[in-house]
C-alpha cells in the first residue's frame, strides 16, 4: 500500500525528521527513510542501530504519527499515478485483488478508505494481522489463501520496497516492481519479475488501457 497505490512515503519522510528534530536530533531524509517497508517493531530497531536513540524513541514515534496524521489532514494523501484505474479496471474485469501490507489493519483501511480505493479489494493481510511479517512469505501466503486459494501462478505481487519484493518472491508469485523513493539493492530487484516506472505502465502491460 505504502508507496505502491498511496504516496504516504514522503509524508512519513517529514514526520519523522519533524518529530527528530523536536528531540534535538537532526536527521535527513535518508535517514528517515530508512523504516519503510518494516513494521513499527522494525523500524524501532533500525533506528536504534543507526542513531542510537534510547529510551525516547516510543516519545518520537508517537509524535512522528501525529504529526503524520496533520499532515495527511491538512494536504490529504495523495494516490500514485495508475493507482485508481488499475484497481478499477480489475475490479470491472472479475480480477480478485488483495492488500499485502506492514501498515496496521485500522490505519491501512482507514487511508484507503478515505481516497476511495478500499473497495477495489477482496482480502487484506495487513501489519497486525500475523506474527510474522515481510520479508517472511507468510504474508503474502496468507493473502493468497484469503483469495480463495488461486493458483500462486496465477497471482503477481506489486511491490516498492526490498521487503516487500523478498516477500512476495519466497511465497512463489510473480512480482512487478515500481519504485518509489527508496529502491532495493540490484540484488533483490533481480528478484523481481519485472520493472515498471508506475502503475499506469503495469496496467499496459497487462491490457488495461482506455
Amino acid at each position: 500500500m505504502d508507496g505502491t497505490l498511496l504516496d504516504t512515503e514522503s509524508i512519513g519522510i517529514l514526520a519523522w525528521i519533524e518529530a527528530f528534530g523536536e528531540h534535538g536530533i537532526l536527521i535527513d531524509a535518508a535517514t528517515a527513510a530508512l523504516p519503510i517497508g518494516h513494521t513499527m517493531p522494525q523500524s524501532q530497531a533500525i533506528f536504534k542501530t543507526a542513531l542510537g536513540v534510547g529510551p525516547d524513541y516510543e516519545i518520537i514515534q508517537k509524535r512522528s504519527l501525529e504529526i503524520f496524521g496533520i499532515l495527511a489532514k491538512r494536504d490529504g494523501i495523495p494516490v500514485k499515478r495508475g493507482a485508481r484505474r488499475i484497481l478499477s479496471r480489475l475490479k470491472s474485469r472479475g480480477v480478485s485483488v488483495g492488500l499485502a501490507t506492514s501498515t496496521p489493519r485500522e490505519k491501512a483501511l482507514r487511508q484507503l478508505d478515505e481516497v476511495g480505493l478500499a473497495e477495489f479489494f477482496d482480502a487484506a493481510v495487513c501489519g497486525d494481522d500475523l506474527a510474522e511479517h515481510k520479508p517472511s512469505p507468510e504474508v503474502y501466503r496468507e493473502a493468497v489463501r484469503r483469495l480463495g486459494h488461486v493458483p500462486s501462478i496465477e497471482i503477481w505481487a506489486v511491490e516498492d520496497s526490498a521487503n516487500g519484493i523478498r516477500s512476495a518472491h519466497r511465497a512463489g508469485l510473480s512480482v512487478a516492481f515500481i519504485p518509489d523513493i527508496h529502491s532495493p539493492d540490484p540484488e533483490v530487484e533481480s528478484l523481481a519479475t519485472e520493472r515498471h516506472p508506475h502503475l499506469d505502465s503495469l496496467a499496459d502491460r497487462f491490457g488495461l488501457g482506455g
